[in-house]
């Protein structure tokens, strides 16, 4: 599914962090922000440590916080292989 909003790239130094815990967030993994958008974004994560935690998949709810932006509820909308170490995974944000 494509995102009818304007994707635009994040500040150099910003980061994502995901947070397996629905409750109270805890920094479980660490992403780098390929893109954002105002309802989304595109992350890249390590499959091996993703794995490790637990196996995402498409329609999973977490908590994550994008760059400087709060700690908000996310949905994960795709997830493709980059290779056997990368995934990009597509997220949409709840408001």
């Amino acid at each position: 599914m494509r995102t009818k909003q304007i994707r635009f790239p994040p500040d150099g130094d910003e980061v994502a962090f995901i947070s397996f815990d629905k409750t109270q967030f805890k920094k479980d993994l660490s992403a780098l922000i390929i893109n954002e958008s105002g309802s989304g974004a595109c992350l890249v994560v390590n499959l091996i440590i993703l794995k490790k935690y637990n196996p995402l998949a498409v329609g999973e709810v977490f908590l994550v916080k994008i760059g400087h932006m709060a700690i908000t509820k996310a949905e994960i909308k795709w997830i493709r292989e980059v290779d056997a170490q990368l995934c990009k995974i597509g997220i949409e944000l709840f408001e």
